[in-house]
Order: C-alpha cells, then structure tokens, then sequence
C-alpha cells in the first residue's frame, strides 16, 4: 500500500474478485414491499420529529469501512467522515495505494472529487441516511402510513419517483425510491443495541445499475469544535 493517509489503517487493500453471485440476489428483490397500511395521522409532524432526532447535537468524526460492488466484483476500503451539525458531511473514501475520493455534502447538494474510480454513488438523500442523518427531499410528505417495519414517510422526488423512509421510533431504518410499483434503489441501517446517535452499518442496493454499497462503523469521536466550512466546499468538476 502507499503511504498512509490520516484516518487510514497500514496493511489494508483493496480486492476485487470476480464473483457475480450477489447480482441474482439483487434482481430477485427488486419488487416494491407493501406500500400501504393504516394512515398516520400527521406525516409531517412525525417527519419533524425524526429529522430532530436523527441530528447529532456536535461535530464528529467517524471511521468506517467500505465496500463497493458492481458486475466486475468488489472494492474495500476504509474511510473517514466529518460531520457538522445539521447537514454538513463529508466521507473521504480510500482505496489502493494512493487513490481515493471526497464526499461532501451540504444542503442537498453532492460534490465528489478524486482518484477513486468506478465508483457509483447514490444519490445525497441515501448518502445522508447511510450515516442515519434525515435529510427529506422536501418540507412535508405527501403522506405516511404504517406496516409491520415500521411509519412510513412517502415524498414525491422528480420523474413520478416515491421516496419512502421507514421509522421504526426515532430511527430511520430504511430509505427506498419506488417507480409505478418496482424498487429502484434500496438503503437498510443497521443500529448497535441500546442509544446510539450513529448506525452501526448499512447496505445501499441500486437494482438499475445494478451495484451495491455496504459500510460498517468502527468507531465515532465527537469533537468540541466544528470543522471549518471549507472542507465541506469541494470544487466543481468542469
């Protein structure tokens, strides 16, 4: 491996194998689960309480591993996120040698730069949920139910997509885009026993691309200032 990077681990690589298998897993769940059940009462009061409950009161700072699958096999790494409060986040990723890739978020605005390729990433809402952050796509949903999983916060996004996250009491546990019926993309966390601000894991599954995404939490450091802005303001790409 190359020289290491601050937040990175010597003696860690990244493999690719040629296994396909997961793909078939990935084809067979991409039927939408029930997506109806009794109606909350009051969608956006229960989609306030969530996004009150899902902010971390401070900064942090967050180690993960990573890994990355598409029709050519996985990719590991591990990886760095920063966060501050409400939603500001950026993960750097790291891979062989001296590759790697930026991640910030801010608002619902995505920017990524690096050397890391063939990497797919989801969009911003599953990346703010993959750290268990909800960040909706718009200030009410157009409405909520509940099924055995859990509420359900239905949003409308563009193109006749639904965007349905799943609570299960503070908690978000489930991200999931729905076209006329057929899951496009699905995110599922995690969380360790007991209060925990943070998942400790979560496996994101685009069924179009089709790939996967899967991260686990190793550890979390919560900081006493917050990180400067411009760590968070990664350039355009032209």
């Amino acid at each position: 491996m190359g020289r290491r990077r601050p937040g990175s681990r010597s003696g860690k690589r990244v493999v690719r194998t040629g296994s396909l298998a997961w793909l078939t897993l990935l084809a067979a769940g991409c039927a939408a689960r029930a997506a109806s059940g009794p109606p909350l009462e009051d969608p956006a009061s229960a989609a306030h309480d969530l996004a009150m409950a899902s902010v971390p009161s401070g900064p942090a700072r967050l180690s993960f591993h990573w890994e990355y699958s598409d029709r050519r096999g996985p990719t590991r790494g591990e990886g760095v996120g920063r966060y501050n409060p409400p939603d500001s986040l950026r993960l750097d990723l790291f891979g062989v040698g001296d590759a790697s890739m930026a991640v910030a978020l801010a608002g619902d605005g995505l920017r990524s730069l690096g050397t890391l390729e063939n990497v797919q990433l989801p969009p911003a809402a599953f990346l703010y949920a993959t750290a268990g952050l909800f960040i909706p796509p718009a200030s009410v949903p157009a409405r909520g139910f509940r099924t055995e999983q859990g509420d359900v916060l239905v949003y409308d996004v563009p193109n006749g997509v639904e965007r349905r996250y799943v609570v299960r009491g503070d908690r978000l546990v489930q991200v999931e885009d729905v076209l006329d019926g057929r899951t496009l993309r699905r995110l599922e966390l995690s969380w360790p026993d007991g209060p925990a601000r943070w998942p400790s894991g979560a496996e994101y599954k685009d069924l179009v691309t089709p790939s996967r995404a899967r991260w686990s939490l190793d550890e979390v450091t919560n900081e006493n200032e917050r990180y400067p802005a411009e760590i968070f303001d990664l350039p355009v790409r032209g």
